[in-house]
């Protein structure tokens, strides 16, 4: 039979025990959520790529361009989802056909060659910072259009405000890191936790925001009823409260693009390079 004090004894581990996973959970969420991948010490690049470097918060940061226009008038930004990295935008551009368009693949801080850490605010200036050395170097530049999978819709909706694209393509977005955490770890670890969420990424909320700001953005959603990763559910919904989004659902596809989705993409970018 269990006395008092194997009671107290029992709930006191409890609450040590509950304290520890709650501390654990706030101190390693960025660990859970990032997860950065690295490139080949020695990788030879194709001569049609150009390095953009630049720095956020002085760590040196690395970038790749694409253009076969000497001073491209629009500028499209690929942004793309966890544990993934910039170069593998490659055999999307490879089969676009536009000599109007400059592609500026980013890697965040922390992926790729990139020094530093990744979080919401490094990467939101990791893009803004990207930008602007292009515009810099190519004063040619006066529209912008950016493409995100996953992680990487997140980011270009947040940077948006400041970007002012003309266009965002959202691949699998979700609607915040709030509900994926409610994935993750359940919805009540999620609810007790939220006050010490370091990033956000609430695309939900700004999708409106920029909307009032941005009165003739365009903006597309393709998201896979298969998505395993970020349910297509989160996607719909976006749209769902977004009259003025175009949504396109992809039957069977998963959280990564396919070949219905890449030709796609490849020709709203062909015919907004057209533009």
């Amino acid at each position: 039979m269990m006395t008092k004090s194997d009671l107290l004894y029992a709930l006191l581990s409890v609450m040590i025990a509950f304290i520890i996973a709650s501390i654990t959970l706030v101190a390693m969420q960025r660990q859970m959520i990032y997860h950065p991948r690295r490139y080949p010490d020695h990788i030879e690049l194709p001569k049609t790529i150009k390095t953009i470097n630049y720095t956020v918060n002085k760590k040196h940061q690395t970038a790749f361009f694409v253009s076969k226009a000497h001073q491209p008038t629009t500028l499209w930004i690929f942004l793309n989802g966890n544990a993934a990295l910039a170069l593998q935008w490659l055999p999307l551009l490879n089969a676009i056909d536009t000599s109007q368009c400059g592609f500026l693949l980013i890697d965040y801080p922390g992926y790729g060659f990139n020094q530093g850490s990744p979080n919401q605010q490094s990467i939101r200036e990791s893009v803004q910072n990207a930008v602007h050395e292009m515009k810099t170097r190519y004063p040619s530049i006066t529209a912008v259009n950016t493409i995100g999978q996953s992680l990487g819709a997140a980011v270009a909706v947040d940077t948006a405000s400041d970007l002012r694209p003309s266009s965002l393509i959202l691949i699998s977005p979700f609607t915040s890191l709030y509900d994926m955490a409610s994935i993750a770890v359940g919805q009540w670890w999620s609810q007790l936790l939220s006050p010490f969420l370091w990033d956000s990424f609430h695309t939900q909320d700004t999708l409106p925001v920029l909307r009032a700001k941005l009165p003739d953005l365009r903006v597309m959603i393709i998201h896979g009823t298969k998505d395993r990763v970020v349910p297509f559910s989160m996607g719909k919904s976006l749209a769902q409260e977004n009259d003025w989004i175009s949504f396109v659902s992809i039957i069977g596809m998963g959280h990564d693009m396919d070949d219905s989705a890449t030709q796609l993409v490849r020709s709203q970018i062909e015919n907004q390079c057209k533009e």
